[in-house]
């Protein structure tokens, strides 16, 4: 290949010009063919004017959204290399990826300003840019940029989880020609819209969808921030025909019931790429979507796309399909090829394979031969009809007392037990076995570790068997999907037998997290009773005695209702500081107001939430009978004056209290009380809190020790109903201490049960500990209503939750002093020993 533009050619002249090439998911940056070429020409026009040219590398540092697309091929037809660096990245990542790539420019997005700027001047980057300069004047004027076959155009982050980082290097003419060897076995038409899932700061992700697609004259759907129902909205919404998913999502779409709110009738082909999602729940997907689903293989040094299943009804379900046409695949074991069948390390011969790591030749010599067969590290066969099943790492054996064992094959077994829903083995290192083998799993149903350890034991040969079970709430996964094993075995130390969760998974594990759904709309004021509600309560007692959380559907808070109250805190939290602290907390005699970051700690032992909040209560003028007897929780609302604030503030506090006293209707029924037995106690009106609360990005705070966006806690009242934005991050603990991740289909609303509802049921029912770990790269909103009995309420033991002879748990408790000592130990305004203790240990901001 020679002449201008060699990649980027090759793709802009595929693209129709009149039609939409890539659009966001939100319906925003839509770019036709013709703009995407016109917006690549001026760019490259523009780094020329920098002084970028061949030989030069530009970092893309840019989230998915479909200003990449212009971004890259801009970068491609001034004649430089594009090196891929992840919007998550720490600035410290970040500054290490530059310098290896020996970046002169880095192009950005304005929301990714900060670190990048700070990375760059610590790695001696000369230009930080805000997508790219637009030089239409320029334009003419620039010379064609000759592009040959062999120059560098796309450096790319090995996807190994081992080792330190290398770049590398892919090339004009391979990226080309491993576009046209997919072409026929991935086919995608100018009919199609294939989703953007995967990473562009992953090969695969930028050239196996984005160019691959656009290239194909494809319409391009980009999805930058990912949560189930954003995921399943854009499929539907765009009418999406193919996508790629890692194994997680094939489990979401094949078992979840969040899906069944989605039309995804125009999905044809789902490409499962990272890992192995395994045979049955291919099959089970591809019946539940009535499409194909089709895994393949690839790795960043083989081009990156490899294999793929057919998908003309020749997949075979759990393989990795056949080569790509003009790749070569061998299996070699002990240095010598091995027959069709035989087990051995995956070797890869095509075109389409990295030159080799950008400066590190003798990493480049280890991985690839002279004779141009790369050794990728897999462990496979080829059946006799061609198709490549991987069953595990060369890396990634186990050697136990001399015998080497396969993570894959235990994990097989472990995936056979109906509670687990995904499983990882790695070796713990052990002075007398070398290593022993340590799973983690995920669970769809309780558990305990030792079931799972006597599970495997009896199904295995002595060194197969497991040390230990963890069980967590998600694997660790890379931004491919695959599960990072390094991050596992650093979490297996010797001697260390602490179960562990991850912090902000990139995909989610247990989706759902196994939350009931349950419909109150029956336990309406105007709804008659009937034995309707019977079943409801019976199931409500089920859940209250297990978890203590459900999700409610029927609640009556209407969505325009719950959009006006989100549209307007959000428009709070976007207030200058100054603004909000003119509502400040502290000015309050009735905990009304704003708190700001860090000035709440529910995890007492922390230094601090990150998160700001509204707290607000019932309207109580200064004739009020609580407010004039001095009751602390009684008391004015300081409300911002913003247009439609009250407003909104009045319409949703009024359907979200009618919810929660159908909430309360139905457990008062679970517990053989009359339907209206807890919005009647003595002492009182019941105290409704509502507070709307704001999780700013993490991605430029450096938290403290145990520090997160909401510190594992339970809830002060009798009940909680709570309203969030679908952003995710919300975690409950299981009864084993472990955590598991939540995701809240939109409209439905998360109920769960306080302290005094424990204390009243002598724990027949629980009050769980929860906690917010909220993403690092968005904005988190939520709205909790918190339901606490009236103030003077007397909280006694429930007679029908005592045995015979036996003593309460739990001295009695007067709701309202309950809650203000809670709120005590939470707030320091509200202590003086506690703000002391906290002023010591500010929060550390990066």
């Amino acid at each position: 290949m020679s002449g201008e533009g060699g990649l980027a050619q090759y793709v802009l002249g595929a693209v129709p010009h009149g039609r939409t090439a890539i659009v966001a998911a939100d319906g925003t940056g839509p770019l036709t063919g013709r703009a995407l070429a016109d917006r690549a020409r001026r760019g490259a026009a523009g780094l020329a004017a920098l002084g970028v040219g061949r030989g030069d590398v530009v970092a893309l540092h840019l989230p998915n959204v479909p200003d990449f697309a212009p971004a890259l091929c801009a970068v491609l037809r001034a004649g430089a290399a594009a090196v891929l660096c992840s919007p998550l990245a720490t600035e410290e990542e970040l500054t290490g990826q530059l310098a290896l790539s020996r970046a002169a420019v880095v192009v950005t997005a304005p929301a990714l300003r900060a670190p990048a700027r700070a990375a760059a001047a610590r790695a001696g980057v000369g230009a930080v840019l805000d997508l790219l300069p637009d030089r239409r004047a320029a334009e003419s004027a620039a010379v064609p940029v000759v592009v040959r076959a062999g120059d560098p155009a796309v450096l790319a982050l090995s996807s190994g989880t081992t080792g330190l980082p290398k770049y590398a290097v892919l090339t004009h003419g391979g990226l080309v020609a491993n576009l046209r060897q997919a072409a026929g076995p991935l086919p995608l038409g100018t009919d199609d819209v294939l989703l953007a899932l995967a990473p562009f700061a992953h090969v695969m992700g930028a050239c196996g969808v984005l160019l691959r697609g656009l290239a194909a004259g494809a319409t391009v759907v980009t999805l930058d921030r990912f949560t189930p129902a954003a995921f399943l909205g854009a499929l539907s919404r765009h009418r999406v025909t193919q996508t790629i998913v890692p194994p997680p999502l094939v489990d979401l779409l094949a078992t979840s019931a969040l899906v069944d709110r989605y039309d995804l009738s125009a999905l044809r082909v789902v490409y499962v790429g990272g890992a192995g999602a395994g045979a049955d729940l291919e099959r089970a997907c591809a019946r539940r979507l009535g499409c194909v689903v089709a895994q393949g293989y690839g790795m960043t040094e083989g081009g990156p796309m490899i294999t793929v299943n057919p998908v003309d009804g020749r997949a075979r379900p759990g393989s990795a399909g056949l080569p790509l046409p003009g790749v070569r695949i061998r299996i070699v074991r002990d240095g010598r090829e091995v027959p069709a069948g035989s087990s051995g390390e995956v070797h890869v011969a095509a075109p389409g394979l990295m030159a080799g790591y950008l400066g590190d030749p003798e990493a480049t010599r280890r991985v690839l031969g002279a004779d141009g067969w790369l050794r990728t590290g897999d462990v496979g066969h080829v059946d006799g009809e061609g198709y490549l099943w991987i069953t595990d790492r060369l890396k990634d054996l186990i050697k136990y007392k001399g015998h080497q064992v396969s993570p894959a094959e235990v994990e097989a077994v472990l995936t056979r037990h109906p509670a687990v829903a995904e499983a990882a083995v790695v070796g713990r290192p052990d002075a007398r076995a070398g290593e022993v083998p340590v799973a983690f799993v995920t669970l769809r149903t309780p558990a305990i570790p030792e079931e799972l350890v006597l599970f495997v034991a009896a199904r295995v040969s002595a060194p197969k068997r497991i040390h230990e079970a963890r069980i967590v709430g998600a694997l660790p996964r890379g931004p491919t999907g695959k599960v990072l094993r390094r991050e596992l075995r650093r979490r297996v130390r010797p001697g260390d037998m602490r179960t562990v969760t991850p912090s902000h998974p990139e995909f989610p594990g247990d989706l759902m997290a196994g939350l009931p759904v349950v419909d109150i709309s029956g336990f309406a004021t105007e709804a008659a009773p009937g034995p309707g509600r019977d079943a409801v309560a019976a199931e409500v007692d089920r859940i209250c005695r297990e978890t203590g959380f459900f999700l409610a559907a029927g609640h009556g808070v209407r969505p325009e209702t719950r959009a006006a109250m989100f549209a307007a805190s959000r428009e709070f939290f976007a207030l200058p500081a100054a603004a909000k602290n003119a509502l400040a907390i502290s000015r309050s005699s009735c905990h009304r107001g704003y708190f700001g970051i860090a000035a709440e700690a529910l995890d007492e032992g922390t230094t601090g939430d990150l998160k700001e909040g509204l707290d607000t209560g019932g309207e109580h003028g200064p004739d009020h009978p609580e407010v004039l007897a001095g009751t602390p929780t009684f008391g004015p609302n300081q409300l911002p004056d913003l247009p439609g604030f009250r407003q909104a503030w009045s319409a949703y506090r009024a359907e979200a209290v009618e919810a929660a006293e159908r909430v309360q209707r139905a457990l008062a029924r679970a517990l053989g009380l009359p339907d209206d037995h807890l919005l009647a106690m003595a002492g009182g009106e019941v105290m409704y809190h509502l507070r709307l609360l704001h999780y700013p990005p993490q991605r430029h705070t450096r938290p403290a020790p145990g520090q997160l966006g909401c510190g594992e806690h339970t809830d002060y009242g009798t009940v909680t109903l709570l309203a969030d934005d679908g952003v995710g991050g919300l975690e409950v603990m299981r009864r084993d201490g472990t955590w598991i991740h939540v995701a809240v289909p939109e409209g439905l609303l998360v109920v769960n049960l306080g302290d005094l509802m424990a204390i009243w049921t002598n724990d027949r029912w629980v009050s769980n500990p929860h906690r917010v770990v909220n993403p690092p790269d968005t904005d988190r909103y939520s709205i909790p209503l918190f339901v606490t009995p009236p103030y003077r309420a007397r909280i006694t033991c429930l007679p029908s939750c005592l045995a015979p002879g036996a003593e309460p748990r739990y001295a009695p408790q007067v709701a309202g002093e309950y809650l203000t000592s809670r709120l005590d130990a939470t707030h320091p305004y509200r202590n003086p020993l506690l703000a002391a203790r906290r002023a010591a240990t500010p929060p550390q901001d990066g």
